[in-house]
């Protein structure tokens, strides 16, 4: 068993190792989540995050293992650190490196093993982010980049820890020495803005991975609705809509996982807007229909001593702990009725009660419950799906609304989970003179679904995400014109694919500063701004809109921001910078659609909503909506090809990674993934500087576009 050897710069290694001040540290629940996640969302029993000392490797996270180290000359991540590459082995007794190794011939029996390096920002391998099975497997190109994700984001929390610690102890010195106030007045300074990046770091690194991972969805799911809209056999649909629902759950996860960093890191900000409370419960039960439709369970809602008056807090919080709540109640209830009931406890606490007839939860399963990752079991991951972090956003929410939650649960009879939250009355002499009138106070909000005479019934619109489907003589519209602004061609050439069957008319410009000379020459009624592109950005081309319309005296012109950043504060910049709305990549058909209807002027209003359709994987063949592109498009791949060897030649890995990030965005979306996998490890290697690895991408790439 040949163990491996150490790295030119171990010395090194080690004291930047020590520095972070991690090794023999309790376990900490942000590197716990991130463990858990690999092993969820690739499959695996075992998940660790392993750091190699002097003469060991110890495992700072670990799930699916007991033991806390072992000894480093066995150990698989020893490798990892050796050359400070990733290192998959499919089945290590066929791999005369490992086939005698103790933790494969008894211990926890490995037979498949993938570690990805952790790298500092100064090229230093600490250790690993590995996941381990005890049967021979192997990972896809898509299954390697999430562990690799998974890795940079580990070193970012161990990063923010050491940062964290560094900042303790200077102020503890700063303490010590307080005689010097100057001097603890502009070093204090010092370190807030070094707390302040450190921040600002984390919340870029969310950001830049939220993106990274919804701009290839946005392909693949796009094509694949498009694929569901085609004539299928049997066969074929059901492969899709397999993908359709694999797509949906790796987006969920995504969503719940940056909500947890955002409510771990401080950044979820509460609104107070107005609405009224018997529209909030008609919402979820409007929405959830179609689940008791589908399943035959009994969905009842009930309000208790509600009163006439509109109510001020968080809506989209409130909304989202309930369709998670009673979203669980019908993931775990095939039989029987699941009940909302809201009560008012005083003038300004209400309680909400969501009760089922599910299959209960242990009595000592109760306390973790809300934990991250956690559920009734080790087996209801794969039963019931769903990825255990749910019930933690639920709770924090509801913390952070100055609530409390709590459950009452008997395996075999249901659950019954509980919260209460302050929700003031918002009064008004206005809302008095319609009380007093038997009224109810104040316009009513626009019903979703329009009641059947088109008037409103004081419910809250629902996001757009279903299939819009409206009367021919609605549709009738073409004088309703869009300007669609995105650099990728094959982007804007998805958006004409998913409009085809419109009649609305559509003008393209493939950067910002076009957008701005064709509006400024035309009346739109519509733009879909896409945000990163070249010579212009979208930001700066809705600033310069904005601008000239004010100087004309013009009438403004909606703008919708279409980008795969949709944290917090990328929204926010977007609607600072002019925008009207924001739409989210991966973008569906009926999401576009629907932004189309909510914001374009001259577009009808009353539409109805049908269930969503959403699909999650590139197809093996291209749509037969956009089959007519492919020559073009593989002309075009090629030609990008030539730019990559000029940009090699000079060494500018800016532009390669520009041309890789297309090239990987639309590669699976028109049928060929390969070629988002060569582009996405080319997109990588030159991030790093890595000519080698980049040279070689291209190569391949090429090779591959002429076969």
């Amino acid at each position: 068993m040949p163990a491996a050897t150490l790295p030119a710069n171990e010395a090194q290694r080690l004291r930047v190792l020590a520095s972070f001040a991690v090794l023999d540290t309790p376990p900490e629940d942000s590197l716990d989540t991130l463990t858990q996640l690999a092993a969820r969302l690739l499959d695996m029993p075992i998940a660790l995050v392993s750091l190699v000392d002097a003469d060991r490797q110890w495992f700072k996270s670990r799930y699916g293992i007991s033991v806390s180290e072992t000894a480093r000359d066995i150990s698989f991540c020893g490798h990892v650190v050796e050359d400070g590459e990733p290192l998959l082995v499919s089945d290590a007794l066929e791999d005369s490196r490992f086939a005698d190794n103790p933790l494969v011939l008894s211990g926890p029996q490995i037979r498949f093993y993938c570690g990805y390096p952790l790298l500092t920002l100064q090229g230093v391998t600490l250790g690993t982010l590995c996941v381990i099975d005890r049967r021979p497997r192997t990972l896809e190109p898509a299954q390697r980049e999430v562990l690799e994700l998974l890795a940079k984001l580990v070193v970012s929390q161990l990063e923010y820890h050491r940062d964290r610690l560094e900042l303790c102890a200077q102020q503890r010195k700063l303490e010590a020495h307080a005689d010097d106030s100057a001097r603890v007045e502009l070093e204090l300074r010092a370190l807030t803005e070094a707390a302040q990046r450190a921040s600002q770091a984390k919340t870029a690194f969310l950001a830049n991975m939220s993106h990274e991972i919804r701009t290839p969805m946005n392909a693949i799911m796009g094509m694949g609705e498009l694929l569901l809209g085609t004539e299928l056999s049997p066969k074929q649909r059901k492969y899709v809509e397999s993908v359709r629902s694999a797509g949906s759950n790796l987006l969920e996860l995504i969503n719940d996982v940056l909500d947890v960093a955002k409510i771990e890191s401080g950044k979820v900000e509460l609104e107070s807007v107005a609405f009224t409370p018997r529209a909030l419960v008609d919402s979820i039960e409007n929405l959830m229909q179609a689940r008791a439709a589908e399943t035959g369970v009994v969905l009842a809602c009930h309000v208790v001593a509600w009163p006439a008056e509109t109510v001020v807090g968080d809506l989209g919080r409130l909304r989202q702990v309930l369709v998670n709540l009673v979203g669980n109640a019908f993931k775990f209830t095939k039989q029987g009725k699941i009940t909302l009931e809201v009560t008012r406890l005083s003038l300004e606490e209400y309680r909400f009660d969501v009760t089922d007839t599910g299959v209960g939860i242990p009595l000592e399963r109760q306390d973790a419950i809300f934990e991250s990752f956690t559920q009734a079991d080790n087996s209801t991951t794969r039963r019931y799906g769903g990825t255990g972090l749910g019930l933690t956003i639920s709770k924090a929410l509801v913390e952070l609304m100055g609530g409390n939650i709590w459950l009452e649960s008997r395996p075999g009879y249901g659950s019954k989970f509980s919260f209460t939250v302050n929700l003031p009355a918002r009064r008004s002499a206005a809302d008095a003179v319609a009380t007093l009138g038997g009224a109810d106070p104040g316009p009513p909000l626009p019903t979703w679904p329009p009641s059947a005479g088109g008037g409103a019934a004081g419910s809250i619109p629902e996001p757009s995400a279903g299939v819009c489907i409206l009367p021919s003589d609605k549709l009738a519209q073409p004088d309703v014109r869009i300007l669609v602004v995105d650099d990728v061609e094959h982007n804007r050439e998805l958006v004409a694919a998913f409009l085809e069957c419109f009649p609305w008319q559509l003008d393209f410009a493939h950067d910002g500063r076009t957008a701005a000379e064709m509006c400024a020459s035309f009346d739109y009624d519509l733009v879909l701004m896409d945000v990163q592109m070249p010579i212009m950005d979208g930001y700066e081309a809705t600033r310069r809109i904005r601008a000239h319309e004010q100087a004309c005296a013009k009438r403004r012109t909606p703008i919708v921001a279409l980008t795969a950043h949709v944290m917090e504060a990328e929204v926010k910049r977007c609607l600072a910078a002019g925008c009207d709305g924001h739409l989210g990549k991966p973008i569906t058909r009926a999401g576009l659609v629907n932004s189309i209807l909510d914001f374009a002027r001259g577009s009808p209003p009353a539409r109805r909503r049908e269930a969503p359709l959403i699909v999650g994987a590139s197809t093996a063949e291209p749509p037969a909506e956009i089959a007519h592109l492919v020559p073009r498009y593989l002309d075009a791949c090629r030609a990008r090809v030539v730019e990559l060897q000029q940009a090699v030649g000079s060494g500018d890995f800016d532009a390669i990674a520009k041309h890789a990030h297309n090239l990987r965005g639309t590669g699976g979306a028109f049928g060929f993934p390969s070629i988002s996998e060569h582009a996405g490890r080319m997109e990588q290697a030159a991030k790093q500087g890595d000519r080698g690895a980049t040279e070689r991408e291209i190569v391949e790439l090429q090779h591959y576009l002429e076969t």
